[in-house]
């Protein structure tokens, strides 16, 4: 029973130490007109992906899924998330509508669902609970009781 949650303790670690979030950062120069794909991710739907970005300019924000937009703005600081609305590969992109040159720095971050990891470390919790109750309730059973002797006779009254 230790070994079993060891073993899930191990994982846990792993999970948390792996680096649960994907993200992409950086810095880009874009002369005016020129566009650059900064990420591509496969997200499930539902998944969330949080974003910031900030530029000296007007610069184009877009998301694609399968080549179709779907989410852009343009700002000079952008800051939000965005939610799957279905699964796919989705491709970020900043594009410099403008004429004169502008550097971006950017930040996308997608969030890790932690839900499987949970419903995962409750089944293999309960399920050594289990085993380790059916294990010692087992070894219960098979251990013959001892019984208990009684003397046969009383013992002699003190003497005096």
């Amino acid at each position: 029973m230790h070994k079993a949650i060891a073993g899930l303790a191990v994982v846990f670690a792993i999970a948390l130490v792996a680096g649960p979030v994907r993200a992409e950062s950086g810095v880009l120069t874009l002369q005016g007109g020129e566009s650059s794909v900064v990420a591509t991710m496969t997200l499930g739907k539902g998944d969330v992906v949080e974003w910031t970005y900030s530029a000296p300019a007007g610069i184009e924000f877009t998301i694609d899924r399968g080549g179709t937009e779907v989410y852009s703005t343009t700002t000079l600081v952008g800051t939000g998330t965005f939610t799957a609305l279905e699964s796919g590969v989705h491709t970020f992109r900043f594009r410099n509508p403008g004429s004169g040159m502008s550097l971006v720095s950017y930040d996308l971050q997608k969030r890790f669902d932690w839900t499987p990891v949970l419903i995962g470390a409750g089944a293999a919790t309960g399920a050594g609970v289990g085993l380790g109750g059916a294990l010692w309730y087992r070894s219960r059973r098979r251990t013959p009781a001892t019984p208990q002797t009684w003397p046969t006779q009383a013992p002699p009254p003190p003497t005096q």
